[in-house]
């Protein structure tokens, strides 16, 4: 919901924003009933929705309430109003140390007093069980009276997310996490972090004591005591390096010199132990006791302990360190690096399956949908904090990386290209009618699978004519070489190969030189061989196994990476994760989100839910709308689909088959079967039959030029007489078919265009087409004459999933914000399309279809259950160092 001033939460009144971070929301406000300004800090919608982690903040914030400290911001209630958590705190007016630092180090007196009361407030925290974990400048604030105040004890760990019991031990950093809707932000900055935290080891009360002796160095120097252009390097010298103890100020006295290695000592068990002994070391320099201040010249001076100077300056947000996460990749030989893993951000509507990391793992290529549904490529940089789309890859798939990094190879529209990162440019290389991946070496050569059911190819990375590399083993009946991966060699390479109808592949090792290849291992998943380890899927877990890259023997045993990780449906899909060469690795968590089916009437008031919560892929409505039938993964085979049928009358759910559908499923004309389409035939099911299927067009040799190849989502005519059907692997462009259903006509072309055609539905009368089109750069919708006649765009700004009244009279599509439009129709002389006017907003973003009720009164939505987790995309560096 949006916030703005004047508006109260509980007795509460917000006066204005004065901070924002992956912590929160902050406002100043007024407490009405005590008459007092605080700070309001509004939790992050991620925390509120998660009950766990919202439990564990609520244990967090009780715990940190019971700590009363001069020195420590005070904390008032935890408090849920509006839909919205927030926590209300004690108001510090001032400024930060991170801004006072900006202007240069402080004072050797100011720096010791300063740090004698934050010692002081982590040994109170301390005493009451309380770490802070995340300790740093911008964390205290200096009050215009000399007063400090540390702020945001115990909150790193509230918003850590839960560790799984048995995880790997990539996955136990608790600093580097994702929090709220900053992407990859770092909760507990590398500078500040102890040995123990950056290699993701438990932490107690001298991860503290660690953090104040970086922060009374940076009070002296005004720089962090280790820092590097990455987190990997800040990090690598955090564990391996020392301070520049050159760059403490002449006068600082030798037992703060001392105080401070004894604070920053890597070995935890020979660190300084409490925040108290600081204290009192900082107390007895403060007062003479001991060694007196020193003044450049060595001599003693008793200089009177002055106030502190804050500088009037705005708050700032919090430091959002996603900037900083460049080159996180360990390099050859760095092996004593730690092991670091984060999460961050995915694009909206990213599609899972296709993913590529960058040989120095410092970038993701992604393919994502944008707002008008259409796929493209887009670029992850690790040290930006927003991905970016590349211009001219719209219906992209399958990216690769070249071995330099700084280009990208791909597959669109029947083509291999690639695009140059420097420039933007793209460049067409080969044919690829229907491409399933690629591979680049040093050599400047592209190995790729240019057809769904074909070998592998090579050509040049400035393009040419292919050569053919493996051929497809007739015996083994294989029917696809696909996703080839380098070895460090750049001449032997995985691939994936297909045998008939078998759900589980095979992945072999072979060279450009030879024609023998070496069997690995079997599954569904293609596999990265990357610091001699072979990284693939198993039954949705990310595994490892050692490889011999001289003898390519493999070790049966397999060295656990990660759990749950997202594999697209149907089966031989492509799992969603990614190797760089030097073993940084990028993968997706998460099962498929639940959905629910909801009815929504033209205003967008919801009406009913229809059936339980659950997986509805692709649902299509009946004709008389007492139907739906759609797509689930089979409950003991996530790769294969099973089809329902939910009754909305009765409110049963019957399993209508376990295939695959190969082109999507459709209702036939009278509404009492399904109909299927496959490589070489159209074939309709009767509901209850157990009668074989009735063969609507015969079969045919997939050689049949006139034949479209690889079939997508279809839709027949009322009269049953024909079927339009878009083709999504044409050799030339991704086009519209007409398949007449009279068991003689030949299917013909229905539009062509250089664009992808897709989504159609034919009118009640069979006279109008009506299809989304990416011709103008973007998808609009589009209506065409059958067999003849004019052509007109209805949508303006982006339109997809046109759906028809019964009656023809009204069009229906989604808008590129996801609203539903309506456009009212008139055929009665011609074709004549009014407006496109906004009926509602449904409440998901990025919603692929609809289906509309026969008198356009109502409208069934697949939305999203609400308070869902969803899948977080983990980088993990360095993930070799604990193998």
């Amino acid at each position: 919901m949006s916030i703005e001033p004047g508006q109260s939460l509980a007795h509460y009144r917000l006066v204005e924003k004065i901070g924002e971070g992956g912590m929160g929301v902050v406002w100043k406000a007024v407490d009405t009933t005590l008459d007092r300004e605080v700070a309001i800090k509004i939790l992050p919608e991620q925390l509120a929705r998660e009950t766990e982690r919202l439990a564990r903040f609520e244990r967090e914030a009780k715990l940190l309430a019971s700590l009363n400290h001069a020195n420590i911001a005070a904390v008032y209630g935890l408090h849920e109003a509006d839909g919205l958590r927030f926590i209300a705190m004690e108001l510090v007016a001032g400024v930060d140390l991170s801004q006072r630092l900006e202007h240069g180090p402080l004072p050797v007196d100011e720096a010791l007093a300063a740090a004698q009361l934050i010692a002081q407030a982590l040994e109170a925290a301390h005493e009451n069980g309380t770490i802070h974990r995340d300790l740093k400048p911008a964390n205290v604030k200096l009050a215009p009276d000399g007063a400090v105040k540390v702020l945001d004890f115990g909150l790193a760990k509230a918003f850590e997310p839960e560790t799984a019991a048995g995880s790997a031990s990539m996955s136990r950093s608790p600093t580097m996490t994702s929090a709220g809707s900053v992407a990859g932000m770092i909760l507990g900055t590398a500078s500040y972090m102890s040995p123990e935290q950056a290699r993701g080891k438990p932490v107690d009360r001298r991860a503290d004591v660690w953090a104040f002796g970086c922060v009374l160095y940076e009070l002296l120097t005004a720089k962090r005591p280790f820092e590097g252009e990455t987190v990997t390097d800040v990090l690598a010298r955090v564990v391996q390096s020392e301070p520049d103890w050159d760059a403490l100020p002449a006068d600082t006295p030798p037992r703060i010199r001392a105080l401070l290695k004894r604070c920053l000592r890597k070995d935890a068990l020979r660190r300084l132990r409490d925040a108290g002994d600081a204290r009192v070391e900082i107390e007895d320099v403060l007062s003479g006791e001991g060694d007196p201040l020193m003044t450049a010249t060595g001599a003693a001076t008793s200089a009177p302990r002055r106030s502190l100077w804050p500088l009037a300056l705005v708050l700032v947000s919090a430091v959002i360190l996603a900037v900083t996460l460049t080159a996180l990749f360990i390099g050859p030989g760095e092996t004593s690096q730690p092991t670091v893993s984060f999460t961050v951000d995915l694009p909206e509507g990213l599609q899972r399956r296709e993913l590529s990391m960058s040989p120095d793992g410092r970038n993701l290529a992604l393919i994502a949908q944008t707002p008008t549904m259409a796929t493209e490529l887009w670029l992850r940089s690790l040290d930006v904090t927003e991905p970016r789309a590349l211009p001219g890859t719209q219906g992209a798939s399958y990216p690769f990386w070249s071995p330099d990094g700084r280009s990208i190879g791909f597959f669109l529209q029947g083509k291999l290209k690639r695009i140059d990162l420097d420039s933007e440019a793209t460049q067409t290389l080969a044919d690829a009618p229907n491409g399933r991946g690629g591979a680049w070496n040093a050599d400047g050569e592209i190995l790729f699978a240019p057809e769904g059911r074909d070998g592998l190819y090579v050509v040049p990375d400035s393009g040419g004519t292919p050569r053919q590399v493996t051929t497809l083993d007739a015996e083994r009946e294989e029917t696809s070489h696909r996703f080839p991966h380098f070895l460090p060699d750049g001449r032997r390479f995985t691939y994936f190969g297909v045998e008939g109808d078998d759900p589980e592949g095979r992945v072999y090792i072979t060279s450009l030189d030879s024609d023998e290849r070496t069997f690995m291992i079997e599954g569904r998943s293609e596999a990265y061989a990357a610091s001699g380890l072979l990284f693939h899927v198993r039954e949705r877990n990310l595994v490892a196994q050692r490889l011999d890259l001289e003898t390519l023997e493999l070790d049966r045993e397999s060295l656990a990476v990660a759990q749950e990780v997202a594999t697209s449906v149907p089966v031989w899909a492509r799992s969603a994760f990614a190797v760089s060469r030097n073993g940084a690795l990028a993968y997706v968590s998460g099962r498929i989100p639940d959905e629910e089916l909801v009815w929504f009437d033209r205003s967008g008031e919801r009406l009913e839910s229809v059936g339980e919560p659950g997986i509805y892929m692709v649902p299509r409505l009946s004709p008389d709308a007492q139907l739906v039938a759609f797509q689930r993964p089979d409950a003991g085979n996530t790769d294969m689909n099973n089809i329902w049928l939910l009754d909305l009358v009765r409110g049963t759910l019957s399993q209508f088959g376990n295939m695959t559908p190969f082109g999507g499923i459709g209702w036939s004309a009278d509404g009492d079967g399904l109909v299927f389409v496959s490589e070489r035939a159209v074939f309709r099911q009767r509901i209850g039959s157990a009668e074989p299927q009735d063969v609507l067009f015969p079969a045919a040799p997939t050689t049949d030029p006139t034949l479209p190849t690889v079939p997508g989502e279809h839709d027949t005519s009322r009269d049953g007489k024909f079927l339009v059907l878009d083709n999504w692997s044409s050799a030339t462009d991704w086009d519209l078919w007409v398949l007449p259903l009279d068991g003689e006509s030949k299917p013909t072309r229905f539009v062509t265009a250089p664009a992808t055609q897709r989504r159609a539905q034919v009118s009640p009368d069979g006279k109008w087409i009506a299809y989304e089109s990416s011709e103008s750069g973007s998808f609009e919708v589009y209506v065409q004459g059958y067999p003849g006649g004019g052509k007109w765009i209805l949508s303006s700004g982006g339109g997809t999933g046109p759906r028809w009244r019964n009656d023809g009279r009204e069009l229906f599509y989604l808008a590129a914000d996801s609203s539903l439009m309506s456009v009212r129709i008139d055929t009665d002389s011609g074709f004549e399309a009014g407006s496109p006017t906004t009926l509602f907003q449904p409440p998901a973003s990025s919603l692929e279809s609809f289906e509309v009720a026969p008198d356009g009164q109502r409208f069934l939505l697949d939305i999203p259950v609400e308070s869902q987790k969803q899948p977080e995309l983990t980088i993990v560096l360095n993930w070799t160092a604990d193998s």
